[in-house]
């Protein structure tokens, strides 16, 4: 099937499952895929006929995403299996170097499934994009005042040079639309 065609029944399968009208569906479909709404139409009707291919793509999907999760939690399980076995307390250089490696296979492991979610559409945006915070205050955790004046003046910077930045583009904004408005000589 093609990608179009099967993006494009996808997406009708979708908006049908969240309980819209048919009728609303076919012209949204149609708007946004650049095709008839009578196309549309006729995928609903013959939607016995294709459907067995969406169910299996959700299938493959589930057993996929069970696979990179296992490979997570077992790379979790091999990092925290590694105790030291001196009586200090301390690694050896060999536990030292194995710790390194599953740390290595957890984040190679997590970097895998972000990139697998994303290419499915679990995951909209960029992994270092996942989660921001527009300030130290609003942190999930307690955090040390040393910490959180850097990050407030960190932010301050920040804040001053994308004000310096629009200042510049409103500038620059100003100046072509003037040039643009002058007559030719």
């Amino acid at each position: 099937m093609r990608d179009g065609l099967f993006n494009r029944r996808k997406r009708m399968l979708f908006l049908l499952a969240a309980r819209n009208k048919p009728s609303i569906v076919f012209k949204a479909v149609a708007d946004e895929f650049k095709c008839s709404v009578a196309a549309v139409r006729r995928d609903y009707y013959d939607m016995k006929e294709w459907i067995h291919d969406f169910e299996q793509e959700v299938h493959l999907t589930a057993i996929a995403l069970e696979g990179m999760d296992f490979a997570v939690r077992e790379a979790v399980n091999l990092l925290v299996s590694i105790k030291p076995i001196r009586a200090d307390g301390q690694l050896t250089m060999k536990q030292i170097f194995a710790k390194v490696g599953a740390l290595t296979v957890y984040v190679r492991a997590v970097s895998e499934d972000i990139k697998f979610k994303q290419s499915i559409g679990l995951i909209n945006r960029k992994p270092e994009e996942i989660v921001t915070y527009d300030s130290a205050g609003e942190m999930p955790f307690e955090i040390d005042p040393l910490v959180k004046e850097a990050l407030m003046a960190a932010r301050e910077a920040h804040k001053l040079q994308k004000e310096l930045l629009d200042k510049k583009r409103a500038k620059d904004a100003a100046e072509s639309s003037q040039t643009a408005d002058a007559p030719a000589g």
